[in-house]
């Protein structure tokens, strides 16, 4: 499924179809769609138009998608790692105008970055740079989704929250059966999810330009 997001934050009704899609796009580009580009979580081969780890979506490993889309449209595809668009997003429309070297955080499912430097995206040697969330902040930590033991991913992310709270959820049933004290401490949690989701969703830094959003 799919949808289409103008340039006033506003989604066109839901896709169902990936070949539907093209229609759609054009529509909303006037008619003047020239290309598209595909956002993908997880370790993208960008000159090869391939995924190559995915682990939040595991049946999408090693997995050539700019040719499987090739074949559906008509226009030609590329692709990169959502962090890395999102990024390019904000650079070129959004909070990091104007600046030239630009650190990229995404946090939901998992946790990911973009970084910019020179004004142009940086990519590292293999082609992986950015993936921050992979990085271990404690040795001896879970692994979650990430191959890395105490990754910031498995930690802070919001699956590793929901893992964290099922968890405690678990203690709490083994501990005194007492449905209440389960409720709290899912509050609790949930809680944290809003005080650390408002800032990052509705404040930009001090000094930072950028677009507001429509009311």
């Amino acid at each position: 499924r799919a949808g289409v997001v103008g340039r006033d934050a506003h989604a066109a009704p839901v896709v169902h179809r990936p070949r539907h899609l093209v229609a759609h796009l054009d529509r909303a580009a006037g008619g003047a769609l020239g290309a598209a580009a595909l956002a993908a979580a997880g370790a993208i081969a960008h000159e090869e138009g391939k995924v190559v780890w995915a682990p939040q979506i595991p049946c999408l490993h090693d997995v050539a998608i700019v040719e499987m889309f090739q074949h559906l449209w008509s226009i030609p595809v590329s692709i990169d790692n959502d962090a890395n668009l999102a990024a390019l997003a904000e650079h070129r429309l959004g909070a990091s105008q104007g600046h030239h070297n630009v650190v990229f955080i995404t946090i939901s499912t998992g946790i990911g970055g973009g970084i910019f430097l020179d004004d142009s995206v940086y990519r590292g040697h293999l082609g992986f740079a950015g993936e921050i969330g992979h990085m271990s902040v404690d040795t001896h930590g879970p692994l979650g989704r990430s191959t890395i033991p105490g990754a910031w991913e498995s930690l802070c992310s919001g699956s590793a929250i929901a893992r964290i709270a099922q968890e405690r959820i678990r203690l709490g049933v083994q501990r005194d059966g007492v449905g209440g004290r389960n409720v709290g401490i899912l509050a609790d949690y949930l809680r944290g999810m809003r005080l650390l989701g408002n800032p990052l969703r509705r404040r930009r830094p001090a000094g930072v330009p950028g677009r507001e959003r429509p009311a």
